[in-house]
């Protein structure tokens, strides 16, 4: 079932899902570790292309989540406007199809920035 303001293009990925609501960003990591991020600390997302991979790491004024993936340009649009609930690596389990444009997480680190003196 989609829920209303979702697409059926979000709903499918096992990467990360939309929700019009959120509040905050649900980071989901390998080992189980989950943090919610919320959209006001964070202060910008540095989006970077390529053709093997993608990379998207967003900033706040402790952290840096770190994203990389393929197809990822979805995910910082659905950031843009406020509108990711989750994101998490695919699972082992999954295969990525070659034909498939949805975004594809393969792995998620998040850092804590050092103060600076």
């Amino acid at each position: 079932m989609i829920r209303t303001g979702q697409d059926a293009g979000r709903r499918t990925s096992p990467c990360w899902e939309g929700d019009t609501k959120a509040q905050a960003l649900r980071v989901e990591l390998v080992d189980g570790h989950s943090c919610l991020v919320p959209y006001s600390r964070i202060a910008f997302v540095d989006f970077e292309y390529g053709t093997d991979h993608s990379k998207l790491c967003l900033h706040s004024d402790t952290h840096e989540i770190r994203i990389v993936g393929k197809n990822l340009g979805r995910l910082e649009q659905g950031l843009q406007r406020f509108e990711v609930g989750w994101v998490k690596a695919a699972p082992a389990r999954y295969e990525l199809d070659a034909g498939d444009n949805s975004a594809w997480i393969t792995e998620i680190t998040i850092s804590e920035l050092q103060e600076r003196t």
